[in-house]
């Protein structure tokens, strides 16, 4: 940068200032002149202030002409260029895809000049939300469409590569994080669930799939009664339907079961139930990392109507931790129990027993849904570690170890060491400074093999 206090290098500004006026045509000359004449008319004080505000000005035009640095020419094409060009046309594809997902997972804050990109940041100011996730049991990557445009009436659809779907219309009221309320209708069907028996020695050669249909009508209330307690309570009127599958690669639960007197298996069991929790939550975010303990329990009321021979109940609870060793790295924990019993009537539904297994539930060695009875127990750990953050500091991308072990029993009485299973793994998890988690891929090890699974939004 220049130092115009320098009177050598001030100097030598000024008299490039008055080559300047020497210099140039003779119509540049000539005006040149005669401003200052004109301006000697209005008197001596007029030209003197012109001249210092020229030299000035050019003084100061000078001090930035200097401190540029271009940078040096290079040729049209080069060998680089030659040698980059094929991997940017094999990359483009892989490029745009990468736009596009940044945008639908809203890491991406400002519009992309890609043609998908910019069209998600139109529908998202319009009041059309999008995003890529699971919307149920084993329904693999979905594509989730929101309407928010017209609050409080909400509307929501979501479709998956298994076929399964989800659509709700309702009215949300409030924050469902503090004070609200929310009324909706659904429908959604798990396309192709599996089911491999009861208890912790289901044989891995049974499994089955099952198609499930559910409609739900019902209405929720959320009430913080302090700064760190929130209590929900919900009514709602459930119809579920079981049919065949739609998994060709895999027998149906009819078939496989057709002896074992699963209820729920044929008709179309219908609810009305009652939900009651409350959830402590004494975490807070710092940066990247999630600090404290939540913790969280409810109970759920079944009675059946309609000609459904089943009443039953249900408690869950639930705890997570998070324990950071430095801004780096921490530990997670989670720990999920859950119990049903039986009221009167037949049983209960087969597919709303406990299910351990997959990525929500644990072991996540384990396929989702992999062990149900009528009790399960899961315990997860995880080590974080970041491997990657932002020029922005806005997003990271931790890597982490898992460890997980789980079972399932008639009753939790009954539920020992002997019933339990482990799996272990790895993965990696994308969290955003704002947002939180916003979804992560894992590799899990079991008995059973290898499952790959990815997942967006899940709070663990």
């Amino acid at each position: 940068m220049v130092n115009t206090d320098s009177p050598a290098r001030a100097g030598g500004a000024r008299g490039r200032a008055a080559a300047r006026v020497r210099g140039g045509d003779p119509l540049e000359r000539a005006t040149r002149l005669l401003l200052p004449a004109l301006a000697f008319a209005a008197g001596p004080t007029a030209v003197v202030a012109q001249a210092d505000g020229e030299t000035e000005a050019l003084l100061r035009a000078d001090s930035i002409r200097a401190s540029l640095e271009l940078p040096p020419a290079r040729p049209a094409a080069d060998a680089l260029d030659v040698l980059a060009f094929p991997f940017k046309i094999v990359l483009f594809p892989v490029g745009l895809a990468a736009q596009t997902a940044g945008a639908l997972f809203g890491v991406a804050t400002r519009p992309d000049p890609s043609v998908p990109a910019r069209t998600i940041f139109a529908a998202r100011r319009w009041g059309l939300d999008s995003g890529l996730g699971s919307i149920g049991p084993r329904s693999g990557l979905a594509l989730v469409i929101g309407l928010n445009r017209y609050r409080p009436l909400f509307v929501e659809t979501g479709i998956s590569l298994r076929k399964s779907q989800r659509h709700r219309v309702g009215v949300a009221v409030g924050d469902t994080s503090a004070l609200g309320f929310v009324a909706a209708y659904q429908w959604r069907r798990d396309a192709a669930d599996h089911f491999w028996g009861l208890g912790p020695r289901s044989a891995e050669e049974r499994r089955s799939d099952f198609l499930r249909d559910k409609q739900e009508l019902g209405a929720r209330a959320f009430v913080p009664l302090a700064p760190v307690l929130r209590v929900l309570a919900g009514v709602a009127v459930e119809d579920n339907r079981v049919d065949r599958g739609r998994d060709g690669l895999r027998p149906d639960v009819q078939d496989t079961f057709a002896g074992d007197s699963l209820f729920g298996i044929d008709g179309r069991p219908r609810f009305v139930r009652l939900d009651v929790s409350g959830i402590v939550d004494l975490t807070h975010w710092n940066d990247f990392q999630r600090h404290g303990v939540r913790l969280s329990g409810g109970v759920s009321i079944f009675r059946g109507v309609d000609g459904t021979e089943s009443d039953f109940h249900r408690f869950q609870g639930e705890l997570h931790a998070y324990v950071p060793v430095n801004p780096a790295q921490s530990l997670a924990f989670r720990a999920l129990l859950e119990s049903n019993h039986l009221d009167g009537g037949l049983g209960i539904p087969f597919f709303d027993l406990s299910r351990l297994g997959g990525s929500r539930n644990g072991p996540r060695g384990f396929s989702d849904g992999r062990f149900r009875d009528r009790a399960g127990l899961s315990l997860m750990a995880e080590w974080r570690y970041e491997v990657w953050e932002d020029v922005g500091g806005r997003n990271r991308a931790e890597g982490f170890l898992f460890l997980d072990s789980g079972g399932v029993a008639p009753s939790i009485g009954s539920l020992g060491l002997g019933a339990l299973r482990e799996s272990y793994g790895l993965g990696l998890r994308l969290v955003s400074r704002d947002a939180g988690l916003l979804g992560l891929a894992y590799l899990g090890f079991s008995t059973e093999g290898v499952v790959a699974n990815f997942r967006t939004g899940w709070t663990f």
